[in-house]
């Protein structure tokens, strides 16, 4: 079944869909796990003694919800390659939801770039796509495998026949 979107034309078909590396998800759980420590070392220091139960239950709900925001901000964030543009869905916050898109026929040079040790490593990056009509790139962070998205948006931009590298359509 082929993947609808609120905002997509008639005539529009979505060649590709992916999500932002699942490693972005790091720092969000360090933090949530950050949390969940401070009652242990606090009580190292404060002796809280019968108290410390209750203080660890609130920063594990702390740290859930964190958690779980940072997790649903991931899950709903989604770069989508269709026959006639490029969509960025950016879930910002729980209710702040950004919708940017690039016409395939504005774009004039596509690039990545892999920043740092950790980027290379887990391979993941940021493509720049650059418009006649902007001086500031069209950017898109932390996708998995930049180069194969760099040239699939390409071959879009180009008319040629979407599909040729090693992206599929995932199921979202």
């Amino acid at each position: 079944m082929p993947y609808l979107f609120h905002g997509q034309r008639k005539d529009e078909d979505v060649v590709l869909i992916t999500r932002q590396h699942p490693f972005v998800l790091l720092h969000p759980m360090l933090v949530s796990g950050a949390i969940l420590l401070v009652p242990f070392l606090a009580n190292l220091v404060l002796n809280f003694g019968e108290a410390l139960s209750i203080i660890l239950v609130t920063c594990l709900v702390f740290a859930l919800i964190h958690a779980g925001l940072a997790w649903y901000g991931w899950n709903n964030t989604l770069f989508l390659l269709t026959n006639q543009r490029v969509v960025w869905l950016h879930q910002k916050k729980l209710l702040n939801r950004e919708f940017s898109e690039c016409s395939l026929g504005s774009i004039q040079q596509v690039s990545h770039e892999l920043k740092g040790l950790l980027h290379t490593v887990m391979g993941y990056g940021n493509i720049q796509i650059h418009t006649g009509g902007s001086q500031k790139p069209f950017e898109l962070p932390n996708l998995p495998d930049p180069y194969e998205l760099q040239q699939e948006i390409q071959r879009a931009a180009n008319g040629e026949t979407a599909g040729g590298g090693e992206f599929e359509e995932e199921d979202v």
